[in-house]
């Protein structure tokens, strides 16, 4: 049985309605969604990375005019402290919740970890642990 073209025209705008409430409510429930590539923002970490740069920076503002080997033992806690700041953040910086995969996180699976809105902007520089543990390799050699 062959529809005519008036009732090709009668389902037209029913399947058009639904194809449009379809496009809204997808749209609408992925707005809702925010995929966070980041771990959260610590100031933990920031303000021990600040305090323990520093204090290399002063320490090898104390050794710039040059020093002997000889020498070392007087600056050798020193370095031992700046190890030790160092290896601290990056126990912190293992310690720091993981975003979920972005499957899980599109999925809903899993536990939120949030971030305040005024710490967005630091997720753009946030530590790392790979350049801690060049510091600390450095400071070791």
């Amino acid at each position: 049985m062959r529809m005519s073209m008036r009732d090709e025209t009668i389902r037209s705008p029913a399947k058009a309605s639904f194809q449009w409430f379809t496009i809204l409510a997808t749209l609408m429930v992925l707005s809702g969604c925010a995929i966070k590539l980041a771990p959260d923002y610590d100031k933990s970490i920031i303000d021990g990375l600040t305090k323990a740069n520093e204090q290399t920076l002063i320490l090898f503002a104390t050794v710039s005019s040059g020093v002997s080997s000889a020498t070392y033992a007087k600056r050798e806690e020193a370095y031992n402290t700046q190890i030790g700041m160092f290896e601290a953040i990056a126990i912190q910086i293992k310690a720091r919740p993981v975003p979920r995969s972005q499957i899980k996180q599109i999925l809903g699976v899993g536990p939120r970890i949030r971030t305040s809105p005024q710490n967005l902007p630091v997720l753009e520089d946030a530590p790392s642990l790979q350049p801690v543990q060049e510091i600390v390799s450095i400071l070791t050699r």
